[in-house]
């Protein structure tokens, strides 16, 4: 995969919303991997925009822009989607996962209404999203591409609380154990369960240590703490992220992954009798 094209892509979006809703725009945000321009491009990357427009915008402009963002991404990044069914593209707009941009209105993200600035199931954000962590790691790994520095309205920062853990628990074993169950049937849906082990390092990460760190650090870092069924884990998401092809067991892997990692953090914190 071309990281120019990603690039390219940044520069389009920014370019096109510059030129033709100026007056609309207040921020266009650049998170996730791309922020750190070396990074390896994987089968899990994707841009990870974040376009915040004035509470002013219009519905009609705010459909409008959403429309032509769509069009730029399927002309310059036509390789993410070509080959999945529409049932995976459902379950990644309902997730808010592989999604290469977000829009939302300035209110909603300052008040950090998760569903609204992600655009997620309502079921999804409620009960299952572990929001706090997501914000944290939004702060912690961003670049400003266009427009003010939103974060600066934000009056508190997320602190990771024992709901969010029982979140990312839900969330992330849930979905690990549905790619799982629906691997014959979608055999595309084993990106979920690299995204389920994602996201429970990243919860580990939130936690233990150091919000900003890269996935590759974080990996290093974790292993030292796992068995040998978890190092085999790590190993296969690794080699999934370089060669774009899974192992016969890696989704079932993800999900013992998962599902060992929050236990073991649930009893640290039992142990320790640690408040959130």
């Amino acid at each position: 995969m071309d990281r120019h094209l990603f690039f390219e892509y940044l520069n389009s979006i920014t370019a096109f919303l510059e030129s033709n809703y100026r007056d609309n725009l207040i921020s266009i945000v650049l998170f996730g991997s791309l922020v750190n321009r070396n990074v390896r491009i994987t089968i899990s990357t994707d841009a990870d925009l974040l376009v915040i427009l004035h509470d002013s915008c219009t519905s009609r402009d705010f459909k409008r822009i959403k429309r032509n963002l769509i069009e730029i991404e399927s002309s310059l990044l036509p390789h993410l989607s070509a080959h999945e069914s529409l049932f995976i593209r459902s379950l990644q707009s309902a997730t808010g996962m592989f999604c290469n941009f977000f829009i939302c209105r300035f209110s909603d993200f300052k008040r950090r209404n998760f569903n609204r600035v992600f655009n997620v199931n309502s079921f999804m954000g409620a009960l299952l999203a572990p929001q706090n962590s997501v914000w944290l790691s939004l702060l912690s790994q961003h670049r400003i591409l266009w427009g003010e520095n939103v974060f600066r309205e934000w009056e508190t920062f997320p602190i990771i609380t024992k709901y969010d853990l029982l979140r990312s628990f839900l969330m992330n074993c849930l979905l690990a154990l549905g790619a799982l169950f629906l691997y014959p049937l979608h055999p595309q849906i084993t990106k979920f369960s690299m995204e389920a082990m994602k996201w429970s390092l990243f919860t580990w990460k939130n936690i233990y240590s150091d919000p900003s760190l890269p996935l590759n650090e974080i990996i290093t870092r974790f292993v030292v703490y796992t068995s040998e069924l978890e190092q085999r884990a790590l190993h296969d998401f690794v080699e999934y992220r370089k060669h774009k092809k899974p192992s016969k067991f890696f989704p079932l892997l993800a999900w013992i992954f998962a599902f060992q990692l929050h236990r073991s953090i649930f009893q640290t914190m039992a142990e320790k009798s640690l408040e959130f």
